[in-house]
């Protein structure tokens, strides 16, 4: 599944640091990552229709850690924490996953 129809899905009212975050669930459940890098966000946004601007993914990033969504990884990556997951799935509708 693509990640434009994750976010054909996701909640119209979310900000783009919400949409970070479905990003790095897009990675780890339909891509099977065990963590994304900043890298590896910047590559599925510019092959997407996002509007984020892939200059300020390292401001969304803090701005996700801050907010306890992420947690840092051993391998400069990171993970969703469950509290992060949560929240996007709160956004994401069910037909997502369908």
């Amino acid at each position: 599944m693509s990640f434009d129809h994750f976010l054909e899905y996701y909640d119209d009212d979310a900000g783009q640091k919400e949409q970070v975050g479905l990003v790095i669930y897009y990675l780890e459940t339909e891509q099977e990552k065990d963590e994304a890098t900043q890298a590896d966000v910047k590559e599925v946004i510019q092959r997407s229709r996002s509007s984020i601007s892939s200059s300020s993914i390292s401001t969304y990033f803090s701005r996700l850690r801050a907010s306890d969504w992420i947690t840092d990884t051993e391998n400069e990556g990171y993970r969703l924490t469950y509290l992060g997951e949560e929240e996007v799935e709160t956004r994401l509708d069910d037909e997502a996953l369908n």
